[in-house]
């Protein structure tokens, strides 16, 4: 079916210029060039500020009329674009439906064939990773099958071998390991048997041990009973020695006592009339001494009565030398 329209029209847009918009370009080029080079100088530039507010204005009139030739230079083309669009609508609403139809059964498939191959991709992942295989999925997902079952079947020879050897690997291990325990069980056996044996021979040493120094300590308390009877015997032999002086001490006291008793009382009969004697004559000075010496005690003197005191306290003292006979 022919898309092309007897009703084509064609705008010839190489008539076009600046002609067109009725401007002198090289004119308005000039005035622009020295509309540039106006400035205001400050705020009291009055002159400056109307210049520059002039050429503005007028260049603002030149850019409208511009933009109004241009609308009106369009205007036929843009009623002509619209009724283009109004009549491709109309004919787009007839083909568009059974279009899009069309498009979902394809889209459908596609996604059916895009869901077939993910599945076979998943399937051929988990295969993989079964045997462990490090490849990446752009190497074997666009892999026909009987492509990818011979890269499968070398990966898995690989990955068995290997298990085999790390199996083969394992029971070495786990063999060396289970003699390394055997050699350390039967090394604490031995310990634990030499120290079970030593343990016993120190036993036996502290039992013999024990018996020596129970024998020991029987000789040692017998040793001190027997130096102690002998130390009670030689203190008894010393207390009755003693005894025995002491009483023949106080015999020869008692004898030399004796003695000196008669000896005392002899002498004090013997003298019994001098004594007598004396005291007479002590007393009758006494008397003559109460009465015949002067009391002194006003002269700062020893007064009288204190004078025959102390003579009669010497004569005291020495009458208490010669012992009177008992």
């Amino acid at each position: 079916m022919s898309t092309a329209s007897p009703d084509l029209i064609t705008i010839d847009a190489s008539s076009l210029s600046e002609k067109s918009y009725g401007i002198d370009t090289t004119a308005v080029e000039l005035m622009a060039k020295e509309f540039a080079a106006l400035s205001i100088k400050g705020v009291d530039d009055k002159a400056g500020y109307k210049a520059v507010r002039t050429a503005r204005l007028k260049l603002r009139t030149i850019r409208c009329d511009i933009d109004t030739r241009r609308k009106e230079l369009k205007a036929g083309a843009l009623e002509y674009g619209k009724k283009v669009d109004s009549v491709a609508k109309t004919l787009t609403a007839i083909v568009e439906p059974t279009e899009k139809m069309l498009e979902a059964q394809e889209v459908a498939i596609d996604d059916e064939v895009k869901a077939i191959r993910q599945r076979v991709i998943n399937d051929r992942v988990f295969r993989l990773a079964a045997i462990q295989s490090p490849l990446a999925e752009s190497l074997f997902a666009d892999l026909s099958d009987a492509q990818f079952e011979t890269l499968y079947g070398n990966h898995k020879a690989i990955h068995e071998a290997k298990v085999e050897a790390e199996r083969v690997a394992a029971e070495e291990r786990q063999r060396v390991a289970d003699q390394e325990d055997a050699d350390r069980q039967a090394e604490t056996d031995r310990i634990a048997a030499e120290k079970q044996r030593l343990a016993e021979q120190e036993a036996e040493l502290n039992r013999e041990r024990e018996a020596l120094n129970a024998q020991k300590r029987a000789q040692d308390e017998t040793q001190a009973r027997l130096d102690n009877e002998a130390r009670e015997a030689r203190e008894k032999i010393a207390r009755e020695e003693a005894d025995r002086v002491r009483k023949e001490n106080e015999a020869k006291m008692s004898s030399a006592t004796l003695e000196q008793d008669r000896l005392d009382a002899e002498r004090a009969e013997a003298m019994k009339p001098d004594i007598e004697k004396l005291r007479s004559y002590v007393a009758s000075l006494k008397k003559h001494a109460s009465d015949n010496l002067p009391n002194v005690t006003d002269l700062g003197f020893i007064p009288r009565g204190r004078i025959v005191d102390i003579i009669f306290d010497a004569f005291d003292k020495a009458m208490a030398v010669v012992k009177p006979a008992k």
